[in-house]
């Protein structure tokens, strides 16, 4: 074999060895791609495993009124599922609603709780679903009411629940959570005729009828007037005569409160609101 053979025959042998060196390399990352799918695909399956448990989780501590832990159960499905992430802004709603501080779990304020909230719904807000996100902005408002109600007198209100009512101008919680504010000490105020627009409104649509009548009643309960003492008598007349439960205690509480702090000052107010009889009626309901 001459040297021209012989070095066309070394070229041969290297090109088929790195034919070869392509093949091997070309099968280790079949092999490795097909490696890493199969773990995504088990990452996926045993996210979405852990996801399911965590919003189940979730439900129970809802269910049993501890807000605190169902957050953090529905916060860390959210992070392992996105599709959650309604579940999470519908027990930040409840969350509010109910709001109660329990500081041996750690939310010390109704303003840390809200602030943890806060972000949450902000992000959720789609306006092109509007009941939807006419529910958050009324929560905002109520979130930012509790912010107040700390003594951060920075914090928007009325506007949320106006963002809320342009969406949906039938908003239950907006027009209940606007007609507390307006008759809540220290905001600047507004009319018990303006708040009791809100609060029919409100109860016009239906739905949750109670959280109505315990934010209405709560309203009146904030303010010393003659005027919004009569109105809780109003109220408990008109709850009477819809066959609605108005809860012994609460009713209790009307007695000693209005009845025997306010009686003298409240009898001229109560004749413009309701007769004689139904006074009656409704002091024995």
């Amino acid at each position: 074999m001459n040297m021209a053979e012989s070095e066309s025959s070394n070229k041969n042998i290297g090109v088929r060895i790195l034919k070869w060196i392509g093949v091997v390399t070309a099968i280790i990352s079949l092999v490795l791609g097909t490696r890493q799918i199969v773990n995504m695909i088990r990452g996926s399956i045993e996210d979405k495993t852990r996801a399911t448990g965590l919003n189940a989780e979730a439900e129970q501590f809802l269910s049993a009124g501890d807000y605190s832990r169902a957050w953090q159960s529905i916060s860390q499905a959210v992070q392992l599922q996105p599709e959650y992430r309604d579940t999470q802004v519908a027990i930040a709603l409840e969350w509010l609603r109910e709001v109660r501080i329990a500081s041996n779990r750690g939310e010390r304020t109704f303003t840390e709780i809200a602030e943890k909230l806060l972000p949450v719904l902000h992000a959720a807000i789609d306006t092109s679903r509007r009941t939807y996100s006419a529910n958050i902005f009324a929560h905002i408002g109520w979130a930012n009411y509790l912010i107040f109600k700390e003594g951060d007198r920075g914090v928007r209100v009325d506007e949320q629940f106006k963002n809320a009512l342009r969406l949906d101008s039938t908003n239950l919680y907006a027009h209940a959570m606007h007609g507390f504010w307006i008759l809540y000490p220290g905001h600047g105020g507004g009319s018990i005729d303006e708040a009791n627009q809100h609060f029919a409104a409100a109860l016009r649509g239906g739905g949750d009828t109670s959280y109505v009548r315990l934010l209405a009643i709560t309203a009146y309960s904030n303010s010393s007037s003659p005027e919004c003492q009569a109105h809780i008598i109003n109220l408990a007349n008109q709850m009477r005569k819809n066959h609605e439960t108005l809860e012994l205690a609460e009713r209790q509480r009307i007695v000693t409160n209005v009845y025997f702090m306010y009686r003298n000052e409240i009898m001229d107010e109560v004749g413009k609101l309701l007769t004689a009889k139904d006074h009656w009626e409704t002091f024995v309901f």
